[in-house]
This record gives C-alpha cells, sequence and structure tokens, in this order.
C-alpha cells in the first residue's frame, strides 16, 4: 500500500513529514488490530456423563417434651421425658444423569457469547433417539479469559417416560462462541460427547435414617418408630433441644423451661442467732429446737471435733468464745450459723456445701489453741472459710 503525503501550502517540512509519519503508525495500528480480530479464539471442550437410579425415601421427625415448664425451689431438680417420632412416609423413584462440561480457551482473546447446549439421546445407534435439549447455565463464569479453563456442573433430571433400566444413554455438549477462529460472527465451536449407563436396579436412598440429639443421644431407625429419654434440669434458663436427621438435615425442636423459685427462707446472720438463743431479752430460743441430737463443728467423732448440744454453749461459740483475735473461733461461729441456717431451712449451694465440708475437715484436726502453731497458708485458708461463710449467713452467697 502506497502512502502520498500531501505538502500542504506553508507547512513547513518538519511539520508535514510527523503528519506522515502519524498516519503510518496509525494504518499499521488498525492493521495489526483487523488481524488479531480475524484470527478470534479456539475452544477445546469435554463432557463427563453419571447415571443414577435410586429409590428416595421421604421422612418426616417430630419432638416433643413433658412437662415443658418447671418451677422448682433452689437446690431442688425437675425431669423431663423427650419424646422423638419418626415416620417413614414412602419413596419416590428419580432418575438423572450428571456431570460436568469443561471448555478450555487455548487463544489470545476472550470469549464472546459462550453458549452451551447439552443433547440427550436414549444411547448410541440404533436406535440414538434425541431425548431433549438443555441450555447449561454458565452464569458462574460466562467469559473464558486466554487459556482459562470453565467447569460447568449439570444434571439432567429424566422423566418415567425416559427411563430405561440397563439402558445406554448419550450426552452430547455444543459448545460455541460468536468468535471462534475462522468462523467469526458465526456460532461455532467443538460438541465433545460420553456415554453412561443407566443401573439395572434401584438403590435405596435414605431406607436408613441417623437421628442425632443435641442432649447427646443418636438412634437408627430403618422404619417408622419413637425414642423416649429423660433429662434432669437444677439450673434456672430455656433449654432448646433439636433431633436432626443426618441424612436429610430435617429437623424438630422442644423447650423446656425451669424458673427457680426463691428460697422461702432465707439465711441469718450470727448475729440473729445469738439473740435467740434464749439469752437476750423477750427473744424467743430458736437455737434449741435445731440443735437436736447435736451440731458438729468438724467430722463426727474427730480427735478435735466439737458436738454443740446446747443453746448456751452455742450462744457461746456464736460469741467467739470471748477471743474473737482467733481465726479458728471467728470460724466456729460462721460455721454454727451455717449449719442452722441450712437445718432452718435456707438454701446452700454446692459451693457452700463444698466450705462447709473442707472447714469440717480442718477443724476434725485443729482447734481454738492450733491458732499460734499453724501456718501463714494455713490461717489464710481458715479466715478464707470464715469470710466466705459469713457471706453466705448474709445472704450474698
Amino acid at each position: 500500500m502506497k502512502i502520498r503525503v500531501f505538502k500542504a501550502a506553508g507547512l513547513k517540512p518538519v511539520g508535514w513529514c510527523l503528519m506522515a509519519f502519524l498516519l503510518v503508525v496509525l494504518l499499521s495500528a488498525n492493521s495489526s488490530a483487523a488481524s488479531r480480530g480475524a484470527a478470534g479464539t479456539t475452544l477445546t471442550a469435554n463432557v463427563t456423563a453419571d447415571a443414577n437410579y435410586v429409590r428416595e425415601y421421604s421422612w418426616e421427625i417430630d419432638k416433643s417434651v413433658t412437662p415443658d415448664t418447671w418451677n422448682i425451689s433452689r437446690g431442688d431438680s425437675a425431669t423431663s421425658e423427650y419424646t422423638i417420632n419418626v415416620n417413614r412416609t414412602g419413596y419416590t423413584d428419580r432418575a438423572w444423569i450428571e456431570g460436568n462440561v469443561t471448555v478450555c480457551n487455548g487463544g489470545e482473546v476472550a470469549t464472546e457469547n459462550l453458549t452451551v447446549l447439552l443433547e440427550l439421546r436414549d444411547g448410541l445407534p440404533p436406535p440414538n433417539d434425541l431425548i431433549g435439549t438443555y441450555t447449561l447455565d454458565l452464569s458462574s463464569n460466562p467469559v473464558l479469559d486466554p487459556g482459562e479453563v470453565g467447569v460447568y456442573p449439570y444434571r439432567i433430571d429424566l422423566t418415567p417416560e425416559q427411563v430405561h433400566a440397563g439402558g445406554t444413554y448419550k450426552v452430547t455438549a455444543n459448545v460455541k462462541i460468536t468468535n471462534h477462529s475462522g468462523h467469526l460472527g458465526t456460532p461455532f465451536g467443538p460438541s465433545p460427547s460420553a456415554t453412561t449407563i443407566l443401573p439395572g436396579t434401584l438403590t435405596p436412598l435414605y431406607e436408613c435414617i441417623n437421628v442425632d440429639d443435641t442432649n447427646g443421644g443418636s438412634w437408627m431407625f430403618s422404619d417408622s418408630g419413637s425414642v423416649k429419654y429423660n433429662v434432669t434440669f437444677t439450673e434456672n434458663g430455656t433449654y432448646v433441644n433439636t433431633a436432626t436427621i443426618m441424612e436429610t438435615g430435617q429437623s424438630a425442636n422442644a423447650t423446656v423451661t425451669v424458673v427457680i423459685q426463691a428460697s422461702p427462707v432465707a439465711p441469718l446472720t450470727i448475729g440473729y442467732w445469738k439473740t435467740h438463743a434464749g439469752f437476750n431479752g423477750n427473744n424467743d430460743d430458736v437455737v434449741t429446737e435445731l440443735l437436736g441430737t447435736g451440731i458438729w463443728l468438724g467430722t463426727p467423732g474427730g480427735e478435735d471435733s466439737i458436738l454443740v448440744t446446747t443453746a448456751e454453749q452455742a450462744f457461746r461459740i456464736l460469741q467467739f468464745n470471748g477471743a474473737a483475735s482467733n481465726g479458728i473461733n471467728k470460724l466456729y461461729a460462721q460455721l454454727l450459723a451455717a449449719k442452722l441456717n441450712i437445718l432452718n431451712g435456707a438454701y446452700a449451694s454446692d459451693e457452700v456445701l463444698d466450705m462447709i465440708s473442707d472447714a469440717d475437715e480442718f477443724l476434725a484436726t485443729h482447734d481454738a489453741s492450733s491458732w499460734t502453731s499453724i501456718t501463714k497458708p494455713e490461717k489464710q485458708e481458715v479466715l478464707s472459710w470464715m469470710s466466705m461463710l459469713d457471706k453466705y449467713n448474709n445472704g450474698m452467697l
């Protein structure tokens, strides 16, 4: 191609030379772009096919609990019974063909207007009848860049009329683009095929199921049935529990609401007990009745344990036996008050009962005279028990 450059009137040589150069570059670029467009791109493709023939069983699940509401006193417990019912409602026979269409862009430009049309035939000739056509959803990756591979899954559900147990089926994937090399502007591309054989017998699906429960149980069912179990509650709260068919994801819930009622009897301080032991004005003696056959401070029969049997003895202990500087005397007083509170009907948590047990074990081998000889850590432990029992006796624990 010849390019003529005409000199404009009054234009200096440098100016028209520059114009000529730019024109040559522009024409060269357009020619290169046209060449690339004419080349387009190329595709390779592959399709897989796998036939399935199943009898899918249907299930229902229900869960209930009784009682589902409890109002209990602190320290008490309540037991509810859960029931899980499963019902196998029937079955449906299903057949389908599934697989992947894999497309590779082997060219240097992105694909344009990529489509895949699946053709399903009833086998290799004869008769190789066309059963149906299906447009593959490519929305997950509609454009393949140069060198990119796209994998597109498909599933074709067969109607009862299309099912031929033991028969051969052929899937053809017609892959087309409008910028295929040598076919620009016209849909063109490869058409790979794959064959598969539908099983001759039905495979059972969900014939048996496993039910898992968030309360920890697990059961297998091969037919309709039920299972029962119990759960004991001791804490306030709303308990939502779920049973799930693991194969299908179906689930059912049951809820238990537990309300802990406040204790009708509150703990009382050592000040109350020592003024109600019969030695303070007109206050009634309420200690003697609670003492019964005696209250042990220390384990029963321990070498240094004290058995409190009279209101007078209790009164002296509650006054720290006149030696408030002695930590063991303080522990005696708070421990006795705590045990009187419990005998009077006040609630004591496991934490409080554990502290009482620890204090009793210590006092079985240590009396008030031991205070000056025990180690510093032992003194700290004694004062810790005393302090925590003081909180309990003041209704703070």
